[in-house]
């Protein structure tokens, strides 16, 4: 069984798949996949968001990000946040992009 999330819509997939499913040896021969169609919406939400999600604090760590202030313009401007897509980066098995120049692209300062 493969999983495949897209985007920051999706992203809790990989992440209740590592932190809620396998744990407790539900689907541990599933995979999860990332694919990432556009990075700049990543999914920000406020740090308290993550009690919401009914997960260890263990997992905050994977999801919490501590940003720049250029990118308070794609999230909340409280200097950290609640990153869906971080997690799902974090915790997914593999991560596909769009195309080959997309891959490159995120990868680049300006990207």
């Amino acid at each position: 069984c493969v999983f495949v999330a897209n985007d920051w819509h999706t992203a809790l997939v990989p992440i209740f798949l590592a932190a809620k499913y396998r744990p407790h040896g539900v689907y541990l021969g599933a995979r999860s996949v990332l694919c990432i169609h556009n990075l700049f919406h990543q999914g920000c939400f406020p740090p308290t968001t993550f009690n919401e999600l009914g997960l260890d604090s263990y997992w905050y760590d994977a999801m919490g990000w501590q940003f720049q202030e250029r990118a308070h313009m794609s999230c909340y401007s409280y200097g950290h946040a609640v990153n869906y897509m971080k997690g799902a980066i974090t915790t997914a098995d593999r991560i596909l992009t769009v195309s080959p120049g997309y891959a490159h692209e995120i990868t680049t300062p300006e990207g």
